[in-house]
Parts: structure tokens; C-alpha cells; sequence
């Protein structure tokens, strides 16, 4: 006679406590959706993608001439018909975006208004930026000593505090009338041609591609002579 054989024990998991309801009311005819409510009213704190999975297995499994369906998205939050959201970070973005040409939402022009009489801080936010904004692209350095003393108190207050940890360095990119512009420009433009050309065509080709804009202004330059 053979030794007796030994069979893995169950692992506890997730929908332990809920087979056994989940089973009767499949038998008793109760939609998915339903189903999937209820269990989460019932205490599940699992994967919502899990119980709805398990609900259509269980279906499959035991009533195989029900007809499937996804529960998924009867647990899921809507809005209700005719209202539509506007996310936080398009609010931001409305308020504090300092260039005429850029477009801005009518959609949030419209409702800009009631949004900072509820939430203040958006209003604060914004008169901030702008004028942290102004101050930056403009040529008065002694401007940043204002702008540090009325927010050192606020929100901003550590932000003030790097500042003033760099404040000449700040104070001369104000004043300068030159910057670093063109040379991260040409950096941008570098970065572009590596990822277009260097993974296929390696550094001979990529060395041509940069300096073909120099090339054009000497007489002697051949453009069929990069082909070869």
C-alpha cells in the first residue's frame, strides 16, 4: 500500500468570506452589477477588477447559459448628465499662464471667477506667480526684495528661502540683459538629432547631421559628398 499523499493546504485570499455569497446569488438570478455592490457593501477592500473577474468566472463555471457581462464599471464614480469636471491642474495652468499668444479655455473663463471666491488660494496662487513672473523678465533687481518680504510669511515661505540663499546670482540673471538662450537651444536641438539619428546611424552620421548647418556657408561644401 502507497504512502498517503499530501495536498497542498488553501491559502487564504482575498474573496474568502464572499465564494459562498457570491454563488447564491448567481443561483437566485441577480445581475453582476448588483452582485459586485453588494459585496462591496458587505466589507470587500480587494481589487474591484478582481471581484468583477471572479463574479464572471463563478458565472462561467456554474450558470454557463447566463449571459456575461462587466460589472467593473457599475462600481466605478460618474458624474452625472450635464455636468462636466474641470481638473486642478487646468485650473493652475489658467491661472497662471503669463503669454498673451497662449490660448486659454473659454470653458474655464467662465467659471474662473466663482472657483476663487470658493477657494482663495487659487487667487493667491496666481497673483504670485505673476508677479514672481514679472519680476524675473524684467530689469529691476531691487523688485525681488519686495516680492521676498510680503511672502516670506506665506506659502511660499521656503521658496523665498532658496532664493535668498542664491540672491545675487538671482538678482544678476535680472539685470543682465544676456542668458543662457541660445545656448540651451542649441542643446535642445543636439538631444533632438541624438534620439532621431545616433541609435541607427551611430556617431559618423550624427557628427554630418550637426554640422550641415555650418556647412552651407562654405563655398566648397558638396552635398552629395555626405552620402558617401
Amino acid at each position: 500500500m502507497g504512502s498517503r499523499k499530501r495536498y497542498k493546504k488553501h491559502k487564504p485570499g482575498i474573496m474568502d468570506g464572499f465564494r459562498n455569497m457570491i454563488f447564491k446569488m448567481l443561483r437566485d438570478n441577480i445581475d453582476s452589477e448588483t452582485i459586485c455592490a453588494y459585496v462591496c457593501q458587505c466589507g470587500f477592500s480587494g481589487n474591484l477588477a478582481t471581484l468583477s473577474s471572479y463574479i464572471e468566472k463563478s458565472k462561467k463555471n456554474n450558470f454557463p447559459g447566463r449571459e456575461a457581462s462587466n460589472p467593473l464599471w457599475a462600481t466605478q464614480w460618474r458624474y452625472p448628465e450635464g455636468v462636466e469636471a474641470i481638473s486642478r491642474g487646468s485650473l493652475l495652468k489658467y491661472d497662471v499662464t503669463c503669454n498673451p499668444k497662449t490660448p486659454l479655455s473659454s470653458k474655464i473663463g467662465e467659471v474662473i471667477g466663482v472657483v476663487k471666491e470658493k477657494f482663495p488660494m487659487l487667487d493667491f496662487v496666481g497673483k504670485a506667480f505673476k508677479s514672481f513672473h514679472s519680476i524675473i523678465m524684467g530689469d529691476s533687481p531691487e523688485a525681488l526684495d519686495g516680492f521676498l518680504q510680503e511672502y516670506a510669511d506665506t506659502e511660499f515661505g521656503n521658496f523665498c528661502d532658496s532664493i535668498k540663499k542664491d540672491i545675487a546670482p538671482v538678482k544678476y540673471a535680472i539685470s543682465l540683459p544676456v542668458s543662457s538662450g541660445f545656448v540651451e537651444g542649441c542643446n535642445n536641438k543636439f538631444k533632438l538629432l541624438k534620439r532621431s539619428l545616433y541609435g541607427r546611424s551611430k556617431f559618423v552620421n550624427l557628427n554630418k547631421k550637426c554640422m550641415l548647418a555650418f556647412a552651407f556657408n562654405d563655398p566648397s561644401f558638396d552635398l552629395m559628398a555626405l552620402l558617401l
